[in-house]
């Protein structure tokens, strides 16, 4: 959802690489929380569905902790 020159955008949307993101993290020593924000925006989409995005977040992000040696979003 644009709003002026920002985009608020879903895990698994834009150009970030994830998976990149989370082994460097790993590779750093840090062991910070990764969390999901939903911004007003997006969740006051005519189309946007609570649960449907819970469960797609969580997937992405499993996904992408797996380079960090993660077996899901969970234990993140």
């Amino acid at each position: 959802m644009p709003y002026g020159d920002l985009e608020f955008l879903l895990p698994g949307e834009g150009e970030l690489d994830r998976g990149e993101f989370t082994a460097r993290m790993a590779q750093t020593g840090t062991a910070l929380p990764i969390t999901v924000k939903v911004s007003g925006m997006v969740w006051r989409g005519a189309d946007y569905d609570a649960w449907t995005v819970a469960e797609q977040s969580y997937k992405v992000m499993t996904e992408a902790c797996r380079p960090a040696g993660g077996g899901t979003a969970r234990q993140y």
